[in-house]
Parts: C-alpha cells; sequence; structure tokens
C-alpha cells in the first residue's frame, strides 16, 4: 500500500500519531486535576464520554492542520512525482504546525491548574513585558517538567515522522482519473474532520459541554483548538463594537437602578453625593489589594489548614462584606473594579488603553489628598504606570526604587518588605498634616514563590505556606501600623485582587470571585458582617461614604451601606455571570445561558423554568455592561475637571 498510494498512507500514520500524542496530553491533564472531580456524580461513562468528545475535538483539530499538506501531497503525487522538494516542504510544514499545538498542549496542563481554563490568547495579555514573563516560567521549577514533556514529544514526533515521511517515493502514474478521484474523495474526508460534524454545523466549543461536571467538560476540548478559537473571537470582538443592548435604555435602566431621579451630568451615572456632615478631619485611606486571596482560603468559610488566621480574626472585628465579588480574574480587573468602579468585559484589558476616568484616585487628589501606589513588581507590568499616572495618582513605588538584595523573584519584593518600605513614607506625610490614599498591591500568593527564611510556616504545601506569609505579612503591617499617630485616623479596606479556582462547581469558578472586603476603621464604623450581594466596584463609593466627604459619583458602584443592588455581575474571560444570593446565571459568548441554584451546589439548568428571572437578570447584567461600555469608549470627553 505505501508503494501504491503513499499519499494516503501518510496522512492515516501522520493523523493517528497525532492523535495518539494529544491523548497523552488529555491522560495527563486528566491524572494531574482528576481531583477537581465531583466525586460520587461522576460515571465511568462520564469520563469515557468526555475523553471520546476529546477525540473529536483532536480529529478536528488535526484536519485543520493537515488539510493543506494533503492538498500539496496530493498535486506532487499526480503531477509532480519528480519534484522531491515537495514532500520535504511538507513533511516541515507538518512538523512546525504539529510542534505549536503539542507546545499549547503542554503549556495547557500548568496553566490550566493555576487559572482552570485552557490556554487562550488572554495569556498573551503580559507579552508587553515578555522579561517578566520569561522569568516568571524560568525561575519556577514546576515548568521544567512540562519543558521536558514537551521537547521528549517533539523528539520522538521528529523521528517517527521522518520514517513516515520516507515513504515518499511514487513512481510515474497511468491512471491519473483514479489518482484525482482518491485525492477528491480524501480531501472531502479531510473537511469532513475539519468540521468535527456531519450534521448542518461544525463542532463548537459548547458541545464539549455535555456533562454536570465542569472539570470533564473542560477535558473534552482540545488545547490548541481552544486557543484558537479565543484567537478568533477577540479578532472577531476587537473588529466590531460590543452591543448589549440600546444605549438610551440602558442608560435608563441603570439610572433607575442606582435610584437617579436627575441626571445632572454629561455622563449617564453623574451623580453629585453630599454628606449628612463632612468631616472637616479628612481620615486617611489605606487599601491593601491582596493577590488570590479568595474565601476559600478563609478559616471563616471553612477552610481547615489555617492559612488566613490573622485576616479571620480582624474580619470579625471589622465592617466585613461576606458576599462580594470580584470584577474578574486578574489582577488588572481587580485594579480597575477597585479604584475605578467600573466591570471588566472578556479579555478587555482596560489599563492598557489609557484613558481618564472620574475613579478614587482623582476624586481623592482633588479633595486635597496625596495618592501613592505601592506594587512589588516593575511598574511596567499591566501597564500599571502607563494607567495609573494618567488617573490621578502622584507617586507609584516599584521596582526600580527598592534595593537589589531585598528583590527576591520576577515579581519584586516580598510583601512584609513592601509594608516595610511604605511605613516610613506615610509617616512623612502625617508629620506634614497631610491625608493620604494609599493603595498597597501584594504579590507572594502568586508564582513564582518565595518563602522568606525569617518565616515559619505551619503547613508543608507549598502553596498554602505562601498563603500563610501572605495573611502574617498583613499582620506585621498591621502591627507596625497601630504604632503610628495616623492609626486612629485611617481607614484599611482589605479585598482580594481576585480569588482563586480552588473548588469548580460551574462553568465560571465562584471562588476564582468570592473575595472577602474587610473595612477596619473602629473610629468611623462598627464592627458589623453585611451578607448582601456585593462588588468589587462597590469598594469606591462605599469608602466615599466612610469619609464623609462630598464628591461626584460617575460610577456603576454604590455606597453599600446605604443602597443595596439586586445582583452582582462577574466576567470569566470567555464568559459572563450575573447573580443574588440564590441564583447564578453564567452566559457564554454564544449567549447560551445556564441558571443554577449555587448555594445548594445544583447543577441542573433552571433557565427553562424560571424564565422571568432570567431574563431580569440578563437585563440587570446587561444594561450595566452597555453603560459601562459607552463610559469607556468615551473615557476622556466625560470625566469631570
Amino acid at each position: 500500500m505505501n508503494q501504491k498510494h503513499p499519499t494516503l498512507s501518510i496522512l492515516a500514520k501522520t493523523y493517528l500519531l497525532a492523535l495518539s500524542i494529544f491523548t497523552i496530553f488529555r491522560v495527563l491533564l486528566f491524572l494531574t486535576e482528576k481531583y477537581r472531580l465531583t466525586g460520587k456524580q461522576v460515571k465511568i461513562k462520564d469520563i469515557l464520554a468526555a475523553f471520546g468528545m476529546g477525540f473529536r475535538f483532536d480529529l478536528s483539530l488535526a484536519s485543520y492542520v493537515l488539510i493543506l499538506p494533503a492538498l500539496l501531497l496530493f498535486v506532487w503525487e499526480i503531477g509532480m512525482p519528480h519534484r522531491r522538494f515537495i514532500p520535504k516542504l511538507v513533511f516541515w510544514l507538518v512538523f512546525v504546525l504539529f510542534c505549536v499545538s503539542f507546545f499549547i498542549s503542554a503549556a495547557d496542563i500548568p496553566y490550566f491548574h493555576h487559572f482552570f481554563s485552557h490556554f487562550s490568547v488572554g495569556a498573551f495579555a503580559w507579552m508587553d513585558n515578555p522579561e517578566v514573563v520569561t522569568s516568571m516560567i524560568f525561575t519556577d521549577t514546576s515548568f521544567y517538567k512540562y519543558f521536558g514533556l514537551f521537547f521528549l514529544v517533539l523528539l520522538i514526533f521528529y523521528r517517527l515522522l521522518k520514517r513516515i515521511f520516507a515513504q515518499a517515493n511514487p513512481v510515474a502514474r497511468k491512471n491519473k482519473k483514479t489518482l484525482f478521484l482518491r485525492a477528491i474523495i480524501s480531501l472531502l474526508l479531510l473537511f469532513l474532520g475539519l468540521r468535527g460534524s456531519v450534521g448542518e454545523r461544525p463542532l463548537l466549543v459548547r458541545d464539549a459541554y455535555i456533562s454536570n461536571d465542569v472539570f470533564l467538560n473542560e477535558l473534552g476540548e482540545n488545547p490548541p483548538y481552544f486557543f484558537l478559537r479565543s484567537y478568533l473571537d477577540q479578532v472577531e470582538t476587537g473588529e466590531k463594537p460590543l452591543h448589549f443592548m440600546d444605549n438610551a435604555q440602558a442608560f435608563s435602566l441603570v439610572q433607575k437602578y442606582l435610584g437617579m431621579d436627575t441626571v445632572a451630568y454629561e455622563i449617564p451615572t453623574g451623580r453629585a453625593i453630599q454628606p449628612d456632615s463632612v468631616n472637616p478631619n479628612k481620615p486617611n485611606v489605606v487599601i491593601i489589594l491582596m493577590e488570590s486571596l479568595s474565601t476559600a482560603k478563609m478559616g471563616r468559610y471553612g477552610n481547615p489548614h489555617e492559612l488566613t488566621p490573622f485576616l479571620d480574626s480582624l474580619s470579625y472585628r471589622s465592617y466585613y462584606f461576606d458576599h462580594l465579588y470580584s470584577a474578574g480574574e486578574h489582577t488588572f480587573n481587580g485594579i480597575f473594579g477597585t479604584l475605578f468602579s467600573h466591570p471588566s468585559i472578556y479579555r478587555m484589558h482596560p489599563l492598557k488603553d489609557v484613558k481618564a476616568y472620574d475613579g478614587m484616585p482623582h476624586v481623592m487628589r482633588k479633595l486635597g489628598y496625596k495618592t501613592l501606589f505601592f506594587t512589588t513588581h516593575s511598574e511596567k507590568f499591566d501597564n500599571i504606570y502607563g494607567f495609573l499616572i494618567n488617573n490621578d495618582f502622584e507617586r507609584i513605588y516599584s521596582m526600580k526604587d527598592y534595593p537589589k538584595e531585598e528583590i527576591k523573584t520576577t515579581f519584586g519584593v516580598p510583601d512584609d518588605y513592601l509594608f516595610r518600605y511604605a511605613m516610613p513614607i506615610l509617616d512623612s506625610l502625617q508629620k506634614k498634616n497631610q491625608p493620604f490614599f494609599a493603595t498597597l498591591l501584594t504579590t507572594s500568593d502568586h508564582l513564582p514563590f518565595y518563602l522568606p527564611d525569617y518565616f515559619k510556616p505551619k503547613s508543608k504545601v507549598k502553596e498554602w505556606q505562601m498563603t500563610q506569609y501572605a495573611d502574617w505579612s498583613i499582620q506585621q503591617f498591621f502591627e507596625m501600623a497601630k504604632q503610628k499617630p495616623w492609626f486612629d485616623n485611617t481607614i484599611f479596606v482589605l479585598l482580594g485582587d481576585h480569588g482563586a479556582p480552588m473548588d469548580v462547581k460551574y462553568d465560571i469558578s465562584l471562588n476564582y470571585h468570592h473575595i472577602p472586603m474587610i473595612i477596619y476603621a473602629p473610629k468611623f464604623v462598627q464592627a458589623k458582617q453585611v451578607s448582601k450581594i456585593a462588588g468589587q466596584i462597590d469598594c469606591f463609593p462605599t469608602i466615599m461614604g466612610i469619609t464623609n466627604q462630598p464628591y461626584i459619583n460617575t460610577t456603576l458602584g454604590i455606597d453599600l451601606r446605604k443602597q443595596d443592588r439586586p445582583y452582582i455581575f462577574i466576567n470569566g474571560d470567555d464568559k459572563l455571570a450575573v447573580l443574588d444570593t440564590s441564583f447564578l446565571l453564567i452566559q457564554k459568548q454564544d449567549k447560551s445561558v445556564g441558571l443554577y441554584k449555587y448555594p445548594k451546589e445544583d447543577h441542573t439548568n433552571y433557565a427553562e423554568q424560571y424564565p422571568e428571572k432570567v431574563q431580569d437578570m440578563l437585563q440587570y447584567m446587561n444594561a450595566n455592561l452597555q453603560t459601562y461600555y459607552y463610559i469607556n469608549r468615551n473615557a476622556n470627553q466625560l470625566q469631570l475637571k
């Protein structure tokens, strides 16, 4: 057969080789992440169905890779059998394309472990800082085994592919019609494999969702296919404006949700906030944005590993929100949501596009506060400097300001050093009777990990050790701050920049979004647990309410002490969600909807049973997102002076 039909043999064997390698990667992903399975609810047939669906996606991806090489090989076999450069060219084309696919499959395993999402175009959001990304990868030894796996696969694939293409030596053919017919049939089969379906439509990412178990649905996808789809979705999104509903309708609904009686400003959400009595002694405000702090890490939510003893204790002595959710899954979402009170939409990176907003730094600076931002790492990371300096932060302290000997990883200095560094700066402002608004962004609970020798963790698990260290660092900060004359006149706000996908029950991980918000300011607000639904975007207006200072709120956030919201909306990069204390609604980019009773961990989709609830939740989310999108597109023109 090899001599009679070399192209068919090459294609068939290359298919089998590629599918085998994709299956190996899927088995490894399953073995490393199988702890995410929802226990007794998962049956063997569900696992086999996920692998079966994965095979369909693998077949589709392999068809994408091979359809052009197949065409070239058939042209060579039928019309130019003596042109030896053609099979050589095809060999390298196939090798390179599959190498890229295998690299994505290898990188997907550690990426999935951290984000509970396949490797997507969103991973390149940091590529404007390649030195940071490169250092982060190569200083974390946990990545080395995946590099080794990739190079081993590369070597094996090269040798086997070389053997397969060694048979590309056809003789001149007389019956060209038969060869041509065979080529047409083969290419049609390849096209069918590319579609992944014999039905009316091609295989789509959503077809992987065949189970109530979220991990098995993710297992059924092919990482290179998912990456390609995410890229195409981003290109499509970037080429045309997003549209959730008509602007006028969205503005009217949002103004109703915000309780606005009149519209006094050009910006549709603008409303003047006048406290009953203005505090002449302006309190300082210190916000600590804590890396990856999910409520699932806290003892008060049932975590048994004593990861956050100080934060647990502090939360019981503070004005505490226990049903609050982050805007997105990334630090830039957390910065933007907390300080500027706006949501996130898909993979839009609000800090990359430098625009001016009437956020908290703008308001505080107008009130006479000194505005400072402290980060452990480079100020170029996520374009923090470019965005924040254009949005009324007067000084940004970053890795360039710290002694070289204190810089331990690509993400700069450890958390406790960041706090020690900030203390004398805040002291100097107090001595000048200068009120300050300071934001400190921690990073230690993020790869690559660095644990100082002087901290002795209780846990033996590295990830848990880092959370314990981050918690201890916060404790050190408070112990230092208590000795300062400015302590009593300061509002301390602690919240996660986002959470962590520790226990995933639905297509959007609630642990990735459910974060604590602790407001410690005994002089200004009494300790209390607040269980109303809330968002990270409500931080700014709530803090402004506690300061008793007048300002104009142009955001989608509310003062949680005085207002309620029926729902909060969150962003999962390729999905959106909206929830209250009873229901979680998830909408994918194809507009398919799932409605779940998440407090009961119920995986039943109640969308058809509660159509009015679905409509109400979607209307609330879409009105807010459309309003934000309008503000984002016109930010520089709408900013108040």
